[in-house]
This record gives structure tokens, C-alpha cells and sequence, in this order.
């Protein structure tokens, strides 16, 4: 295999970042937080094969199956479905958040009494 170009290196580089991200905020209860980084470790690796492969910039979106379609890879039946939950749960988080105001964002996150 041959040696990670400096872009595709750091791809890898902050998809191992989520992922040890993920394992913090699991180990300290904050679920949302470890779906959003599993998110978004799976997206960086993908894009990883993309410049690997294609030598260019990968696409800027943030569906798990089309990124591995575009990368030519083939993801077996449970693999497929763990990136399109993926993908809802990160398209529903990132809905959610971006509708709420700060003062609802903190109860929802920290369980304050409304």
C-alpha cells in the first residue's frame, strides 16, 4: 500500500481524533456526543479513501453510503446499515441543534429543570 499523502494523512488523523473523542464521551454518559463523533470518524475515513483514491478534495456531504459509493467502497449488509443510521441520527442531531436556542440547548444536554 502506498504511503498517505499529507491530506489523506491528516483525514485519518482527526477520524482517529473522533473516534478517541467518542470513547471520552461515552466513558462520561454523553451519548449524543458519542453518535456525532462515530459520525464523524466514519465520514473522515471514507473521505481518507477518497483523496487516496482520487487525488482530489473529497465531496463536502455528510451521507455515510454516498461517501463510500463515491470511494468505490462495497460495505456488507450490517456495515451499510450502521452508516445509514449513522446518517439519520447525525441528520437529526444537526436539525435539532441548529433549531434551538442556546438557553434549550444547555437543559437538553445537561438535563436542567426547564
Amino acid at each position: 500500500m502506498p504511503q498517505p499523502s499529507p491530506t489523506v494523512q491528516k483525514w485519518m488523523d482527526q477520524a482517529s481524533y473522533d473516534l478517541e473523542t467518542a470513547q471520552a464521551m461515552l466513558d462520561s454518559g454523553r451519548y449524543l456526543y458519542v453518535v456525532f463523533c462515530c459520525q464523524q470518524a466514519v465520514e473522515k475515513m471514507i473521505k481518507a479513501v477518497i483523496a487516496q483514491v482520487s487525488g482530489e478534495m473529497p465531496p463536502r456531504i455528510h451521507n455515510l453510503i454516498q461517501l463510500a459509493e463515491r470511494a468505490g467502497l462495497e460495505p456488507d449488509a450490517q456495515q451499510a446499515l450502521l452508516m445509514r443510521e449513522l446518517s439519520e441520527l447525525y441528520a437529526r442531531c444537526g436539525k435539532g441543534w441548529r433549531g434551538m436556542r442556546c438557553c434549550e440547548r444547555k437543559r437538553w444536554f445537561n438535563g436542567c429543570p426547564q
